[in-house]
């Protein structure tokens, strides 16, 4: 997938049923959007599957679903996302088992819902190097790991862990970001790692709620 002309206000849907299936590109295996404004959305049926899309405008709207077929399960899926442009929104959702979800926003006021929802052993790894960013993310299940890095300032991210055993890393440079953590079961652990380059000091709220 490639937008030969950077317009805006485009509207793109794919789905794939089955397995083994991947929405990449032809540039380093990205599927690229260079417009303004556009929508997309993006829809994986089944197991071991790929979707790797890379944002290169502002106010763009994407919604990522990798979710059980008809019939059969799902399990094993990738998705990777980089956003390098400004008020981009990401909606992802994996289902089940041992997915890993991989995004990067590297610019401001950019948001983010990820839920990898009812299964064990999902991964998911958010950098973040920009400012006013928000980032949300929900796991339930068991052994399940979320790990946030943040370099910027006045950056929001939650995390929600429901089921047992799950971790949570979040590592924090700048000033003026919140965290929140919410863990439900037993043997779930949590670290935090912060810090600060500004010289007028930083400052970093961290709730976690057990």
């Amino acid at each position: 997938v490639k937008q030969i002309y950077a317009g805006s206000n485009t509207s793109v849907t794919l789905e794939q049923d089955g397995n083994n299936n991947a929405i990449t590109g032809t540039d380093s295996g990205w599927a690229t959007v260079d417009g303004n404004n556009s929508s997309i959305s993006v829809k994986q049926y089944g197991t071991g599957n790929i979707v790797g899309l890379k944002m290169n405008a502002w106010g763009n709207n994407i919604d990522i679903k990798q979710r059980t077929a008809v019939s059969g399960d799902v399990s094993n899926n990738i998705l990777n996302f980089e956003s390098a442009g400004n008020g981009n929104t990401l909606v992802a959702k994996q289902e089940t088992n041992t997915n890993t979800a991989t995004v990067k926003l590297t610019q401001d006021i950019n948001s983010v819902t990820l839920t990898q929802k009812g299964g064990t052993g999902n991964t998911s790894y958010v950098t973040v190097n920009g400012n006013w960013n928000t980032v949300s993310n929900t796991q339930n299940g068991s052994d399940n790991f979320s790990l946030i890095n943040i370099a910027g300032d006045n950056n929001n991210a939650t995390v929600n862990q429901t089921g047992s055993g799950h971790s949570t890393l979040l590592n924090l440079i700048g000033n003026k970001n919140n965290v929140s953590v919410t863990q439900t079961g037993t043997g779930d652990t949590y670290s935090l790692q912060q810090t600060c380059t500004n010289p007028a000091g930083c400052s970093v709220s961290v709730i976690r709620n057990k």
